[in-house]
Order: C-alpha cells, then structure tokens, then sequence
C-alpha cells in the first residue's frame, strides 16, 4: 500500500494484490454500504483484480497458451492507519488492460453502469472479463493486467478534495516450455535379415505451443520426422522401422521452437531418447553322409541326411531337396523348434561315373527371408570287366583232329577319381591302389574290388 499527498495531509491509498480471500467480492457483485463517513476523513481508493479459472475457481496456479481466464476488478474503501476513517466515494470510471494490451471498460462510460457510492466496508465488483492466454502476450513467461480507476469523487467534508483514483497491476506466471520423446518397445529382439518396428511418440509437455518440431535419428533415417506444430497438451506419434545388421540402439532427438513470451535463452526445448535392438542370427543346417563313397554299377548309393535347427527360432516350412532328383530323398518338415534335429535315409542308383549330389534345405522364420543352407557328396560308380581275345578267330581243322587256341588276357587297371584319398585292393589278390593299380588275370576269374578311404576322410 502506497500512499498519495493531497496538499501534504490526506493521502490516497492505492492497493495492489491478487485477492486470496475475496468474501463480499466472491459472492456479490453489488456494493454494500456500510458507516458513513466522519468528519476528517481519508479520501483513499482500494483498487484489486483478481484472476478466476474458467471453473470460475480463484487461479493459484499457472497457466498455459490457450486457457480461459476471467478478471475481475473490485473497489473499495482500505484499511486506515489507527484513529483514521476512510472517505466513501462513488462515480468515475474503471476500466482493465488484458495482457493483450487491449483495454476493456468496465463502469462509468457509455454502455457501461455508474459505479454507485462505496461506504466503508462495502465492495463494488465489477463484471468479469474474459480473456484466452495468448503466450505471444506474455514477457519472459509473465501475463501482466492492469486495472485503472480514475475521476472518482471523494465524498470528504472538506471542499475541493482530490478525484478518488488508483490502479493495480495483475501477474500470471505461465507454465514453462516443455518437450518429450519416447519411443517403443526400449528394447527388442530381432532376427538377422528381421525388421525391427518402433513407435515413436513426441508429446507438448509445457504450457507453450511448439513450432517446427523436429525428431532425428543418427541410426534410422526412416524414423526422422517433422512437425509444424504441437499445441499444449497434444502428441503426435508414428511408426518406423529399420532392418539391423548388428546388435545397435536407435537413438532420436527432438528439437522445437517456442514464438513468443519467452527469454531467449528459453526460446528452444529439445528431449532425446533411445531404444536397443539386440540382434541374433537363425540358421538351418544340412548334412549329408557319407562325403564319398563308391559303388559298382547297378547298386544303390545310401545317402544319410540330417537336417538340424540351431536356433534361436522355431522353423516352418523345412524342405529338402536332393540332386539329381530321387522322390525318396527329398522331404517337408512342417515345423521344427529351435535345437531339434530331423535325420533319415535314402537310397539312388546313378549312372556310371563320378556323381555329386547335392542336399539343399530351406525354412522360414516369422519376418525374415527363408533360410537356406546345402552340403554336398561324391558318388563313384564303377564297373568290372576283362577283355580277352583268341586266335584264330575260325580255325580249320579236320576231323578228328584238336583245335588249338591261344588265350590273351588283359590287364585290368583301377584309377582314382574325386577329391578324396584311399585305397582300392582286390581278391583275389593283386591290385592294392595306391602304390599298385593293375594287374593281369586268368581267363575266368571274378574280382571284387573294395575301396577304403584314408584316414579323415
């Protein structure tokens, strides 16, 4: 409380508060009146304003852009220093700047009532104004009203008193800027060659409309994005994904600018946020037994084939395929779980030579591409046969005589072929290649040839 002179004696009490207690001013918009005034008395003017939500609830806290908010001006006589009495007063004009800077008039004027004679311990209150926060009003975050009474009479017993007058100013602080990011799941696991999906979530935290919001993603250019604007309270959210080669975190920033009724020190807010990936690689094995084998011509070739799931993933769709196609080799596994193994045996018969066979296994795992894997083996196929010619071809002879014949036989010659190493040995004996591959045999005689592969082989 302040005090004006009038000629050095009587002075003029201005008020400044927001009201805590309002009591009358709460319930009534009429003046009461009260005592009259005695003689001698202070001709001083009580000017408040007060800042009601849009509940219609004293304001006690802070505000943000865009809330409804009402002022309300009231007058009255204030409390006197001790032995004194304040002098009723009646007319003039009030009136009340928005932080706006826009002026409202509120009683006194044109189109607006009269203010009546204010006795002691009465209340005049006057209509509430409206008013939407603007942060663009605000400085350094501060909503300042002003209520202005001026050219009231004083009803003093002294002539020629003083108009009654006084103003107030009025702050509201608002809620500071604020920004936040998230972006979900924080953790995931995702299969080699798998896409990991985020959401990613940018929310108006503080009491200020952001403009040019930016999110960037030094990992994931796919999860950038940008954003005119966010008002108070709203979120904008979206998905992104990416395809990761290697354990990693994703990691956003997001910046926006704050327009208005802020400091520039505070003209940016920026939040950040991140999310792991954790990937781990799915395989599906193959294996075909044994790596060589040989085989005379006209038998059976026995392949064993394993087909194993390592892990991590269960499997779908298994296949195995064998070339050269043979119906009893190839196989649909319609599931398998991680660890699991799946072996069998099948049986071709392959023409005369070297043969590589080739077992190729697929499956597939929830959002990644089919796995495949292969191994191969060598088939060697041969086949036994002596070569003999006798001389003459036609002999003549007469009757009773003998025919004679001169026998050739050949030499039978074993060789090695594929990418193995071993022996061949023969009974009866003879051929042990290796070190001794062929060897002549009498006409007539049935060689078995059994091959053994060396040591690791």
């Amino acid at each position: 409380m302040s005090f004006i002179q009038r000629r050095a004696v009587l002075p003029v009490i201005l008020v400044a508060s927001i009201v805590a207690v309002l009591g009358a001013f709460l319930v009534s918009s009429q003046f009461v009146f009260g005592q009259e005034a005695a003689p001698g008395c202070l001709p001083t003017v009580g000017v408040t304003i007060a800042t009601f939500d849009s509940e219609g609830n004293l304001l006690s806290g802070r505000v943000s852009n865009g809330d409804d908010v009402s002022y309300s001006v009231r007058l009255a006589i204030p409390e006197s220093p001790a032995g004194e009495v304040g002098c009723p007063f009646s007319g003039g004009q009030l009136s009340v700047t928005l932080p706006s800077g826009d002026t409202v008039d509120l009683a006194g004027v044109a189109g607006a009532a009269d203010i009546p004679t204010v006795s002691l311990g009465a209340v005049y209150v006057s209509p509430a104004v409206p008013y939407t926060v603007n942060q663009v009003d605000a400085e350094n975050m501060v909503l300042i009203a002003q209520a202005i009474y001026q050219g009231g009479e004083s009803h003093s017993v002294d002539e020629g008193e003083d108009p009654a007058e006084g103003s107030v100013s009025n702050q509201i602080r608002m809620t500071p800027p604020g920004i936040e990011i998230q972006i979900t799941p924080s953790t995931q696991l995702v299969y080699l060659g798998g896409v990991a999906d985020f959401t990613v979530t940018v929310a108006n935290t503080g009491g200020f409309t952001l403009s040019n919001v930016e999110v960037a993603d030094s990992l994931n250019t796919n999860c950038t994005a940008s954003f005119g604007s966010i008002v108070v309270g709203a979120s904008e959210n979206y998905s992104c994904s990416t395809i990761p080669e290697v354990d990693s975190t994703n990691e956003a920033t997001v910046t926006a600018q704050i327009i208005g009724g802020v400091p520039a020190a505070r003209s940016q807010v920026r939040d950040s946020a991140s999310a792991a990936i954790d990937v781990e690689t799915v395989l599906i094995a193959i294996d075909l037994t044994p790596d060589m084998q040989q085989v005379r011509i006209g038998s059976h070739a026995t392949i064993n084939v394993e087909v194993t799931n390592p892990g991590p993933a269960d499997l779908t769709d298994v296949t195995v395929t064998i070339d050269p196609v043979v119906a009893d080799c190839d196989r649909v596994i319609t599931a398998m779980a991680a660890d699991e193994t799946v072996d069998y045996e099948c049986q071709q018969m392959l023409p005369l030579g070297l043969t590589t066979v080739t077992g190729t296994v697929t499956g597939t795992v929830e959002g990644i591409d089919t796995l495949s894997n292969s191994d191969e083996v060598d088939v060697q196929v041969f086949a036994l046969g002596l070569y003999i010619e006798k001389e003459p071809v036609e002999p003549t002879i007469h009757k009773g005589d003998s025919a004679t014949f001169t026998i050739t036989t050949r030499t039978l010659t074993v060789s090695h072929a594929g990418s193995g190493s071993g022996a061949v040995t023969s009974n009866p004996a003879g051929i042990d290649c290796g070190s001794d591959c062929s060897e002549t045999y009498t006409f007539g005689t049935f060689i078995t040839l059994t091959a053994a592969p060396a040591a690791g082989w």
